[in-house]
């Protein structure tokens, strides 16, 4: 004992002199991490200087410990963390008393330890959460002594070289923050001297409160482990050696190795070699049947200084008994603690070797020679292999040695190998993914369960990618049913056989030989269930997750295969099934270091194309085997199918596919082992494909437009995908599908443009094309609909992108950093494995039948490139003609990145139209939704609709975008259309399926997308993309069992309630707001007095109310953390914990642009602008390369932005806001425009039919001032509606002064805009001057958390304080905190633009109040934008990432102002609609005052002023409400009295009864009577009479001057009549007579051209026309009047006589006629 203490000491001391001072690698440069992988190190890292990393070899413990799955083992385990928490460490769920907490790694013994480094792990990065896992405040370091004494560790150095006291907290933030797996940076410490000790411990403080928790990812310790660690195994073992001196009695010479006695002078002590003329001579050790890990041994040689001599050199080995060869160790520590690859040959004292070797014979050598594997082995046989010094007769000697290790035991306490598997069923109620996810089943969805399957006993297979050598397995049951015999629920099962495939009978083979966990022999698994200790007989107390007993088995012989399964039965019937809670298998990976075929495999495709090539190789089981030699054939079947093309004895074989059918392709593979032959033998069915049918392409055009056609067209018979298996959902639906269909490629023949011209309306054509395939052709069709035109639609619609280019100094810099920074990193993000574009490329190859890598990402991971195809066409429309080198090189990238996207789009293309590629790759991945890709459309919360509906955005935008740019491209209008078609097919009106999207974003995407399909195949083609979108909206809220799926999104998906009984605001605050925006899209598109418009409206109204005024924080951002990602209680907004998620803040900003269209009022582009300019502008930094996903208006600890994120919906989200910013602008609506924004810019819009040139010039938001010129291409009167900012009445000075050509506009604003009514000419200038203040907010006082603060604002602009800035003004202020500023309500504050401080801004700055220890004293103070916080670190620095403190609400003093109105809002009384003389009824009316400090007070209606009501006049009626010089308006209608047509001469059932009933309804506009009692419908009609109605259907406009028509007298009934028409060129009079003649009756073709010619005058569609042909007469019809009279027929003005046959041109048109076409042409064009 006394010499092993020695050994140690000796050892210890000389590591304490080996380590080198320089240990540390220089700190990174650029401030990168310094990243290194636990696996994979480079030469000269950190532990290969300070030793190894010996933290695997101790036990970790802690002093709490999040009880849910987290064990300490994980942090020591020689693994980085993940995502999933369980694979960290972490405290989550202890309590102040808790911390600091210790976390301690405990050796069996006494190790040298050099160093240590530490990666932390988070799941949110907000230092100090409450309720989280988030990086720890400080980390101290100690070990315990020889006596048991606790130290701590000070002088350290750490990975920058600095000397530190502290184990370092830093982590690298540049992915997602460093949280949830991403941080992956070392926080190295080296020690001041090596510290011997078996226990070393962590002191760690966190920063949070609360629940919250620290975690770690990995912690490795550096240093040597003790060389006599463990148990000397070596007399347990059989020595063997190669020669023994034949002097010596060879088993006496053996045991002497190994008794634990040193050899004395006696020879007969010793074992050697003399007289041996064979070297290097050899020592085996052999444990026979059993293994041992061994970690070191030592040897001490002997030596008589004669014939023994001590040896040359030695080396180590181990033996692989897989393999069945001798292995070298070479990866070593010796004795003196350095690296070597052999073991020493050195002789001396029990301290120190010698130099001499005569001076150590016989006995005096007491020197050992140690070794330390830095990787233990596992083995049954360790070699000494030793070379002599001398020649001749010379050996070489060995006194002792020593090995040290433990025994392996074999059997259920390896590895759990069974998540590493594939798990399948061929029943399955719950996911078999369950089975083997490495949790243990709580309810039903947690389980995998067969509830409702028929076939018993049903099979559950784990399959490996890689052989594997099993030794056992266990089983937990899941049962929710206690009567085992029943017919119902899910029970646990009567019985359970083991099976595996034995590749060697090709079949599947039981085992029957195995123990189980009581030790019985058994020959199958057990059933049963009870506590985690006993099992039980009462079912019925262990359901639902709350049996924990573990069937376990232990298989007598190992068995090596690649899969395993389970037979199950069940007792019960009907639909009965059972259940698994968990699944473990237990062995190790078969490699081919084992030198074994365990099986042999094919890879290739499983499906090839007639008349095509694939090539197949073999790959043996395990990978990487040598000698193997191959033979391939083809089965019988393969005959006129398939041939083999080349040699068929390779590793690959070439197969040309001959025809139509499925073949068998066979495989022998041969491997010698151990001197005998091993066959295995494999088979792969393979389907060849050919075409049976081309599926007709259905589409429409509208008339003049040239038809969209696709690229690609459905052909029949080609396989696209696997089958999905049966899976029964609610009402016996059945979710499996076959994929016998595949888009191919098509060539159309050139279409004649005269099939779709404008007179081609109604009528359907067809063009051809041709399919080539396997050197065959196929005739394909397109059917055609001809359609009319889609008419502008009467409603309020936005301005698009393309039409508006950003000029300014403001948002157009921020769009080139977008295009340019921003665009990069997300295309650079999105290339990256989980990033999205990997995902389409390898769902690619595996749709051809190539290898591919398995899904990475959320379940959503597609949106982010449609996202940013958006984002990107919106980009390239704004630099398409930008001349800058930079930017032209930018579209280049940019266009080819697209390009390859959408590529890649069209190859996942399923026939059908679906996309998506967590499907098409059969995702077993869950994150961000609840269930595998297994299925389409099984699990609503998978995002697969709100994947759709960004994908149909992206649509939109690149289609624009391209149209925009004159080069048009449909390629992606084609995809969409086939997307959109399926939803409408399935989840329509009509649809076969009655479900709801759980995330939405759909509803809004088919609006968006309606409106470009009616545009290019013309009107009301696109309105059932509308009309399903309103089916999905009115579903939610149904109940589950009316979806086939079964889902149910309850509050959180805005599903709990029907959307027309929702008051408020709730659940999931993007979902919400998404949802929102196409409640409001669809109502805007329904026809007023709608029930379901109004319903609609109405909901919306209330939820805007509750969202804007009790929910929404002052940036204009939305959601509260501590409610994850949902919308706060109400007032519950606090500032150092909001969520405030981009994604949201664009969400309500979207749907609060839609309902300014549909109300048009300005307090929604109030929100749309406060949200744009702070909650979402916030969201990037200035450079745009970092981003935030959820945003703090208040931090005491930081709060950095990220490189990218895991779930990074938000930054591609801001990237497409950004580039379509000046979406946001105008509006119009009819012959109104609106002006929303104001940004420098130059805007083109149509108004009324008139484009309109828009220039903006101004420095906005920094200053009020804004020029505005306006172009029309003619003079064009129209609206200007001009919105007043609402910031702009929350100021002391609130005159908006407005100007057109230097005049002054004298016009109050009426909802937040001033309209200004003109005819506009070119060049037209409008002024707008706002007075911006710097506005003191004052909290609202029903949100608590702001009590006694205000906040900052000026303009659109809302202020932060930060330390940055600040501390510089106040240096003599050590450890400035924000927090202590006071910022007194008189205080004198001045802002001033600064155009050296963050890329320029107007800073706010003046002298206040700062709380000092108590003391309150004048500092300085400086508030910045706040969406330009933390672009500087708190050293003032611009650029960094790092400022620890921000607020935007700040303590104040001094007396409050009483809060002024703001504004008012007004609920209209029960009664709007009156009959003339009736007084105004206000019963029912409800006002609402907003005041300055954010609180909203209802008003008395009769403290209102209400004007504007006059019942004597009909008409619509606008009511102004005021209260307190603030107004707001309400419409009221006011009937004409109903008047009962009379005429005696007008019969019921009269053919012209309803045409004199319309002219009668519209008089005077149209027609009047001869007198009250009589119509005259019979009575001819003067051509003067004809031009008095067209006049007075205009307006009866005022006329100047005088008839040039000699037969038309001054003054008379029709003059100005007349004068007007032959002004405006409907009337011309007789040919070259000067003659009108008024009192002429006017004949049919005379009434047609004239109301032709009006019909031009009104600027209608007048392209629509038919022949005249048909008709008997038409022949007839005069020159002049031809092309009119076709025009009256081609619409349906004039339908001709004698049913239809006859137009009777020349005959005189009676009254009744002359009614019948004013009817006709008024509902056409829809005339009013």
């Amino acid at each position: 004992m006394k010499r092993r203490v020695a050994s140690i000491l000796l050892s210890m001391a000389m590591v304490a002199t080996m380590v080198p001072a320089n240990l540390v690698m220089a700190a990174p440069n650029n401030g990168e991490a310094a990243v290194q992988s636990t696996e994979s190190e480079d030469e000269g890292s950190q532990e290969e200087n300070l030793g190894m990393n010996v933290a695997t070899r101790a036990k970790a413990s802690a002093s709490y410990t999040n009880k849910y799955s987290i064990d300490p083992a994980a942090m020591n385990d020689g693994k980085l963390a993940t995502a999933e928490a369980s694979t960290s460490w972490n405290s989550w769920g202890g309590s102040d008393a808790n911390y600091p907490v210790t976390t301690k790694l405990t050796w069996d013994s006494q190790y040298t330890l050099t160093g240590m480094r530490i990666i932390w792990w988070a799941d949110n990065a907000t230092a100090n959460a409450d309720n989280n896992v988030t990086w720890p405040k400080t980390c101290k370091v100690s070990y315990k002594d020889a006596d048991g004494n606790v130290h701590e560790i000070q002088g350290m150095i750490d990975e920058k070289g600095n000397e530190t006291d502290n184990v370092g907290v830093e982590r690298d933030t540049s992915s997602n923050n460093g949280i949830n797996g991403n941080n992956k940076y070392w926080n190295y410490v080296k020690f001041s001297e090596p510290i011997v000790t078996d226990e070393l411990s962590l002191s760690i403080e966190r920063n949070g409160t609360g629940t919250n928790g620290v975690g770690i990812s990995e912690w490795e310790v550096f240093g040597i482990p003790p060389m006599t660690e463990g148990e000397n195994v070596a007399s347990k073992a059989t020595v063997t050696p190669s020669y023994t001196n034949t002097y010596q009695d060879e088993e006496t010479a053996k045991a002497a190795v190994t008794d634990g006695e040193l050899g004395t002078n006696d020879p007969a002590t010793t074992w050697n070699t003399y007289g041996c003329d064979e070297y290097p001579a050899t020592l085996d050790f052999d444990w026979g049947a059993d293994s041992y890990e061994v970690n070191s041994l030592r040897v001490m040689w002997w030596s008589d200084g004669g014939g023994v001599a001590f040896p040359k050199d030695c080396s180590l080995q181990a033996y692989n008994s897989r393999a069945k060869r001798w292995e070298d160790i070479t990866d070593l520590i010796d004795e003196s603690g350095t690296d070597t690859e052999s073991v020493g040959v050195k002789y001396g004292t029990e301290e120190e070797a010698g130099t001499d070797a005569s001076e150590y014979t016989n006995e005096k050598n007491r020197y050992w020679n140690g070794v330390i594997l830095k990787e233990p082995v596992t083995t049954s046989k360790i070699r000494l292999v030793m070379d002599r010094n001398g020649s001749g007769a010379t050996g070489l000697g060995l006194s002792e040695v020593e090995i040290y290790g433990s025994k392996k035991e074999s059997g259920v306490t390896s590895t759990n190998i069974a998540t590493k598997a594939k798990a399948s069923a061929d029943a399955q109620n719950t996911p078999v993914t369950n089975v083997n996810n490495g949790q243990l089943a709580t309810g039903a969805s947690s389980s995998w369960n067969t509830w409702n399957s028929n076939t018993y006993p049903t099979p559950v297979t784990l399959t490996w990618d890689a052989p594997y050598e099993l030794t056992g397995m266990r089983v937990m049951y899941w049962s929710d049913y206690a009567d085992i015999n029943g017919n119902a629920g899910v029970a646990f099962p009567k019985s359970c056989t083991v099976q595996y495939y034995d590749y060697e009978k090709n079949d599947w083979e039981t085992i029957d030989a195995m123990t189980d966990e009581t030790g019985a022999d058994v020959s199958s698994v057990g059933v049963k269930y009870g506590s985690a200790d006993t099992a039980s007989d009462t079912p019925g107390s262990y359901l639902n997750g709350n049996n924990r007993y573990w069937n376990t088995v232990t298989f007598k012989e190992p068995v090596k295969s690649t899969k395993l399964r389970m037979l199950i039965d069940r007792h019960g019937s009907g639909s009965q099934g059972i259940g698994i809670g968990e699944w473990e298998v237990f062995g190790e990976e078969v490699t081919s270091d084992w030198n074994q075929l365990v099986a042999g495999q094919i890879d290739g495709k499983d499906r090839v194309q007639k008349g095509k090539s694939s090539t197949y190789t073999a790959t043996s089981l395990p990978e990487g085997l040598d000698g193997i030699t191959y033979s391939w054939s083809l089965g019988d079947n393969a005959k006129d199918v398939a041939e083999i093309d080349g040699a068929a004895d390779g590793k690959t074989v070439k197969i040309n596919a001959t025809g139509n059918g499925k073949f068998t392709l066979n495989l022998s593979m041969s491997h010698v082992e151990d001197g005998a032959q091993v066959v295995r033998t494999a088979s792969k069915d393979i389907q060849v494909d050919g075409i049976t049918a081309i599926e007709p392409y259905v589409t429409a055009t509208a008339a003049g437009t040239a038809p969209i056609l696709p690229k690609m067209v459905v052909a029949d018979g080609l396989t696209f995908d696997d089958s999905t298996p049966s899976v029964k959902g609610n009402n016996g639906y059945d979710f499996g599908e076959d994929f016998n269909s595949k888009l191919v490629p098509v060539e159309w023949e050139d279409v004649d443009p005269v099939l779709y011209a404008k007179d081609q309306t109604g009528k359907t054509f067809e063009v051809k094309g041709t399919v080539t395939s396997a050197g065959e052709t196929y005739e394909a069709v397109a059917k055609i609909t001809v359609n009319k035109p889609v008419v502008v639609a009467e409603a309020n619609s936005t301005v698009t992108f393309e039409n508006v280019q950003l000029t300014d100094n403001f948002w157009n810099p921020k769009q080139k950093v977008n295009a340019v920074n921003s665009l990069n990193k997300a295309i650079y993000q999105i290339e990256q494995a989980s990033g999205g574009e990997p995902n389409f490329e390898n769902a690619i190859k595996r749709l051809n039948g190539e290898p591919y890598d398995s899904f990475q990402g959320y379940v959503f991971q597609d949106s982010d490139i449609y996202k940013s195809i958006e984002a990107i066409s919106y980009t390239l429309s704004v630099i398409n003609d930008d001349t800058d080198e930079e930017m032209v090189a930018q579209k280049k990238k940019l266009e080819e990145k697209l390009a390859y996207w959408i590529s890649l789009i069209e190859q996942v293309q399923y026939p059908d139209g679906y996309i998506n590629t967590h499907f098409a790759l059969r995702s077993q991945t869950t994150a961000g939704g609840t269930n595998p890709g297994t299925h389409r459309w099984r699990s609503f919360a998978n995002h697969e609709m709100y994947n759709a509906g960004h994908f149909l955005e992206s649509v939109v935008a690149y289609t624009r975008y391209r149209e925009g740019i004159g080069k048009p491209d449909y390629s992606l209008y084609v995809v969409g259309k086939r997307f959109a078609d399926e939803i409408v097919s399935l989840f329509g009106p009509d649809g076969t399926r009655h479900e709801v999207p759980g995330h939405e974003e759909i509803e809004l995407a088919l609006v968006k997308f309606s409106k470009l399909v009616n545009e290019y195949e013309g009107e009301g083609t696109g309105q059932k993309y509308v009309d399903t979108a309103k089916t999905l909206i009115d579903r939610r809220g149904e109940s589950a069992s009316l979806r086939e799926s079964g889902y149910k999104g309850g509050e959180y998906s805005q599903d709990q309630t029907p959307i027309v009984s929702e008051t408020n605001g709730v659940g999931h605050a993007v979902r919400a707001c998404y949802y929102y925006a196409g409640v409001t899209d669809v109502a805007t598109l329904l026809p007023e007095g709608d029930e379901s418009r109004d319903a609609y409206l109405n909901t919306m109204d209330n939820i805007w109310g509750s969202v804007a005024n009790k929910k929404t924080y002052i940036t204009g951002g939305i959601g509260v953390a501590s409610h994850g990602e949902d919308f706060g209680g109400d007032y519950e907004l606090p500032s150092n914990n909001s969520y405030c998620e981009i994604c949201a803040s664009i969400a309500l900003a979207n749907w609060n642009q839609r309902m300014n269209l549909i109300h048009e009022d300005a307090k929604y582009a109030d929100v749309v602008e406060k949200t744009l300019y702070n909650a979402i502008l916030v969201g990037t930094n200035l450079t745009g390369d970092k981003f935030y996903y959820s945003t703090r208006l208040e931090t005491a600890s930081g709060n950095a932005r990220s490189d990218w994120f895991a779930c990074a919906c938000c930054p591609p989200n801001l990237m497409r806001t950004i580039a379509k910013l000046s979406e946001y602008m105008y509006t119009v609506h009819n012959d109104d425009l609106f002006v929303n924004l104001y940004i420098g810019s130059d805007g083109s819009v149509n108004v009324g039919g008139t484009k309109v040139e828009l220039k903006q010039e101004t420095e906005y938001p920094w200053n009020g001032a804004v020029k505005m010129t306006v172009s029309p291409e003619k003079e064009k009167e129209f609206a200007m509606k001009i919105r007043i900012p609402g910031w702009v009445n929350e100021q002391k000075d609130d005159t908006v002064e407005i100007k057109v050509n230097g005049e002054t506009v004298k016009a109050k604003a009426n909802k937040g805009y001033v309209t200004v009514d003109r005819t506009w000419k070119q060049g037209d200038v409008v002024e707008i001057n706002m007075p911006m203040e710097i506005r003191k907010t004052e909290a609202n006082p029903n949100v608590t958390t702001n009590t006694g603060k205000i906040a900052l604002e000026r303009g659109p602009i809302v202020y932060a304080m930060e330390k940055a800035g600040n501390a510089q003004m106040n240096s003599d202020i050590s450890n400035f905190k924000v927090s202590n500023l006071v910022i007194s309500r008189d205080a004198d504050l001045k802002a001033e633009y600064n155009k050296d401080l963050l890329n320029g801004v107007v800073e706010i700055t003046g002298t206040v109040q700062y709380s000092d220890g108590g003391t309150m004293k004048d500092v300085k103070a400086q508030a910045i934008p706040y969406y330009a916080w933390n672009n500087r670190g708190d050293n003032g620095v611009e650029g960094q990432n790092n400022s620890s403190q921000m607020q935007i609400w700040t303590n104040t003093s001094g007396t409050q102002p009483e809060a002024k109105v703001t504004s008012i809002e007004v609920t209209a009384p029960e009664k709007t609609t009156y009959n003339k003389g009736e007084e105004l009824d206000l019963t029912g009316m409800k006002v609402v005052a907003k005041y300055s400090d954010g609180t909203i007070k209802d008003v008395n209606a009769e403290d209102c002023e209400v004007t504007g009501f006059d019942s004597e006049k009909a008409g619509k009626k606008v009511i102004t409400v005021t209260y307190e010089g603030k107004s707001a308006t309400f419409k009221v209608t006011v009937k004409k009295a109903e008047a009962k047509m009379a005429y005696e001469d007008v019969k019921e059932g009269a053919w012209y009864y309803d045409a004199v009933a319309y002219v009668f309804e519209h008089s005077p506009q149209l027609m009047t009577g001869l007198d009250a009692n009589h119509f005259g419908p019979d009575q001819k009609l003067a051509r003067a009479q004809f031009a008095l109605i067209l006049y007075r259907m205009n307006g009866s406009p005022k006329v100047e001057g005088k008839s040039t028509f000699k037969d038309v007298a001054d003054n008379d009934w029709y003059t100005n009549a007349v004068i007007w028409a032959n002004k405006e060129g409907i009337v011309t009079g007789y040919t070259d007579s000067g003659l009108f003649g008024p009192g002429d009756d006017i004949n049919r073709e005379q009434m047609a051209v004239m109301m032709y010619r009006y019909a031009k005058y009104a600027k209608c569609d007048t392209d629509k026309t038919e022949k005249l042909d048909s008709f008997k007469d038409g022949a007839k019809v005069n020159k002049f009047a031809k092309e009119a009279m076709e025009w009256a027929v081609g619409n349906g003005i004039i339908s001709g006589k004698d049913n239809g046959t006859t137009l009777d041109p020349q005959g005189n048109a009676t009254r009744a006629e002359c009614a019948t076409i004013m009817m006709r042409f008024c509902e056409t064009y829809n005339v009013k």
